[in-house]
């Protein structure tokens, strides 16, 4: 699956959230490789909303996930708010700690959360709707 998703971005991005689910629930080779795929999808533009949106449903536990989170957190756009949602996902930072790590709010912020952020709040699982939450709040979106 990852030789095909490798072929272009949008196969990338359709073959996310199956990657994630079979390392999750494979052995640790499988675990490894996908969290190897889907952690280099978080630096691609194209394909970090779905690379985050796997990670978050299936692969919170993947190794990488969290200094991913960190390192995308500083950033701007949809990679900042894909890593906010990782942080949320891996750690016990509550919406404050969320903010204070992200700082000031970003113009771009409101358009990717809603865009990326309102689906895990209404069909993620439990861990992942969680997170949502926690990130919409820090990104104080109304």
């Amino acid at each position: 699956m990852i030789e095909v998703a490798e072929a272009d971005d949008r196969a990338a991005r359709l073959a996310a959230r199956p990657i994630a689910r079979c390392g999750a629930t494979a052995g640790p080779s499988e675990a490894n490789a996908a969290a190897s795929f889907l952690i280099e999808q978080l630096d691609d533009d194209a394909t970090v909303i779905a690379a985050a949106d796997a990670l978050v449903r299936y692969g919170a536990a993947f190794p990488g996930v969290e200094e991913s989170g960190r390192r995308l957190a500083k950033g701007d756009g949809a990679k900042r708010v894909a890593g906010l949602c990782l942080l949320a996902t891996t750690t016990t930072m509550d919406a404050a700690a969320l903010r204070a790590f992200a700082g000031p709010p970003h113009e771009s912020d409101e358009r990717v959360a809603h865009a990326f952020l309102r689906p895990l709040r209404t069909d993620g699982g439990p861990q992942a709707r969680d997170a949502a939450e926690r990130t919409w709040r820090a990104l104080k979106m109304p």
